[in-house]
Formats: C-alpha cells, sequence, structure tokens
C-alpha cells in the first residue's frame, strides 16, 4: 500500500505527561510521500515531551532528530541541515530567544524555518523578533502542530520557488 494513504492516528494519554499531548483521536495524514523525505530537529529539553513530538512526527512520515539542549541544537542543525526547526524556548543551557537569533546568524542554517514552542503565549513577538516564523502554545496539540508544520513547508516551498 502506498505511503500517502490516509489513516486515523490515536493520541494516548500518558499517566505522567497528560499535560503535553491530548486523548482525542486525531486523524492524520502523510505530509509528505515516501519514508523520511523530510527532516525536522526537536530541540527540547524535556526527555518525555521530546520522545513525543519524535513520534508524532515519524507518524507522519517525517524523520526526527532530537537535541535536548541548545548548543546541541545549533550542532546539529548545521550538520543535520533539517527542513524545519521545532525549538522549546525554555531551554536549560541557553534562552531559546537567543538560540533562534543564533541560528538565523549562522549561513547554513538562515533559511531554515523555526517552529517556537512556549507555555508562554506573550512571547510571540519576541519569538517573531528573534528570527522564529511561529509559535505554538505549549501544551502542544497534535492537531496544531501538524496544520502549523505543513503551513510552514508550503511556505519554504513557495520561497524556494521564487528564488529560482
Amino acid at each position: 500500500m502506498s505511503n500517502l494513504i490516509r489513516r486515523e492516528q490515536t493520541v494516548t494519554r500518558h499517566r505522567n505527561c497528560s499535560a503535553y499531548h491530548t486523548g482525542s483521536p486525531v486523524r492524520a495524514v502523510k505530509v509528505v510521500p515516501g519514508p523520511y523525505q523530510k527532516k525536522i530537529l526537536v530541540i527540547e529539553d524535556h526527555p518525555m515531551f521530546s520522545e513525543i513530538l519524535a513520534r508524532q512526527l515519524a507518524d507522519l512520515g517525517i524523520q526526527p532528530i532530537v537535541a535536548r539542549t541548545g548548543e546541541g541544537g545549533l550542532r546539529k542543525a548545521g550538520e543535520a541541515k533539517p527542513d524545519l526547526i521545532l525549538l522549546d524556548i525554555t531551554l536549560p543551557d541557553i534562552d531559546g530567544l537567543q538560540l533562534a537569533s543564533l541560528i538565523r546568524e549562522n549561513p547554513k542554517t538562515c533559511r531554515i524555518p523555526i517552529l517556537a514552542m512556549t507555555p508562554f503565549p506573550n512571547l510571540k513577538t519576541k519569538c517573531l523578533q528573534s528570527g522564529c516564523n511561529d509559535i505554538l502554545e505549549k501544551p502542544v496539540k497534535a492537531a496544531e502542530l501538524v496544520l502549523c508544520i505543513k503551513r510552514l513547508f508550503r511556505q519554504q516551498a513557495r520561497r524556494e520557488t521564487c528564488d529560482v
């Protein structure tokens, strides 16, 4: 069967992590055809949340790359050249807003879309000023995450088309 077949995915509620995802059924569609044609770097220090995000991305046919520190995320962004970065704004070693600025300053990573994740919705303006393309409020809902990723992939494809 084709990887493009629409399928239903149920995101289950974990007893220790109910705040991070919903227990309601979510209809998921592969974002891209074929196995792992896109890569997303997840920079998230919370192990359980980063694993949940990685599983959700893999279920969508997207290769997750996980970094648990800002420094590791910056290194992996340059090495792996992901198609998108999911960035936790509250990291232990470096401020996420500062990390977004560093990603934008590097010629190897400056064009990678950055999707910020934060429990503080009032940081939206600061996130955008730091170079983030969009922001999701924690707890991140699976359906909202998928829609935002699709939108950022479409915007990136349009930019690449215009650059040619």
